[in-house]
């Protein structure tokens, strides 16, 4: 097929046209760093996750840190969330776990359930506060009355195995399944296992919940909780190695699911 002249100089003027059709828009939006400026919390925020996203300007995590303890002091949940995150990984700030524990506190007692789930895992596992289970289970269960299925999900493994609170099969089926209903995939792998009957030396009978037509199901003693730690968007993808970045979910490596 031949190309003709005028198609050839199409091509090339779209060529010459295309970096100034697609260049990304570079420096933040002048209205939104001016109530910046000017301590609007919500908009230090979203300059902070201009930095920690590359959006508009180079990925700087140090500069993301700055804007989210602005936002963070005048109370923004989300940005004391985010700062914990940075503090946790040590991006942009010196790692402390102990000033993340702190963080994560503040986000929670407003109610944020990724910070109460972040806060219940340093609980669980002593990193930054004293290791307490049955603060981890409190604070998983916050989370979980609230829909988050990753605590829903620890609930039912703290219920399952006796850790932090009372051992009690049905409560912890009853927290497989819902987690499991929000489309979480460890909890449907876990309840797949618990009704299919994995071998064990150690049983739990499960009981139905009311109105099923299901009977009741032996079920294995899992291990620790699965660690799932939510953070900032984008986050992961930025982070120079190829290890999986600290506190996220791994796969399963034997029958229950779990994760460090």
């Amino acid at each position: 097929m031949q190309i003709s002249f005028k198609q050839l100089a199409l091509v090339m003027v779209l060529a010459a046209l295309a970096p100034a059709v697609f260049a990304q828009p570079k420096g933040i939006n002048p209205a939104l760093l001016a109530k910046a400026n000017k301590g609007d919390a919500v908009a230090e925020r979203l300059v902070g996750l201009a930095y920690m996203k590359g959006q508009g300007v180079d990925w700087n995590y140090a500069e993301a840190a700055t804007w989210f303890r602005k936002a963070a002091n005048h109370g923004d949940a989300w940005a004391q969330f985010n700062l914990a995150v940075l503090y946790r990984d040590g991006m942009g700030v010196p790692q402390d776990n102990v000033k993340a524990a702190e963080l994560y506190r503040q986000a929670a007692d407003q109610g944020l359930a990724r910070a109460q789930h972040n806060l219940a895992l340093l609980y669980e596992h002593g990193d930054g506060v004293p290791h307490d289970n049955a603060l981890a289970a409190a604070w998983y269960r916050k989370a979980a009355d609230q829909g988050f299925a990753a605590s829903q999900f620890n609930l039912g493994l703290a219920c399952e195995n006796g850790r932090g609170v009372a051992a009690d099969g049905a409560q912890a089926l009853a927290w497989f399944q819902k987690s499991a209903a929000s489309g979480f995939a460890k909890a449907q792998l876990k309840l797949g296992l618990l009704y299919q009957g994995a071998s064990s030396s150690r049983w739990i009978w499960l009981k139905p919940l009311p109105g099923s037509k299901n009977q009741p199901i032996r079920a294995m003693p899992g291990p620790r909780s699965i660690s799932v730690c939510f953070t900032c968007t984008a986050r992961a993808s930025r982070r120079a190695t190829t290890k999986p970045p600290r506190g996220f979910a791994r796969p399963p490596t034997r029958a229950t699911p779990a994760v460090s």
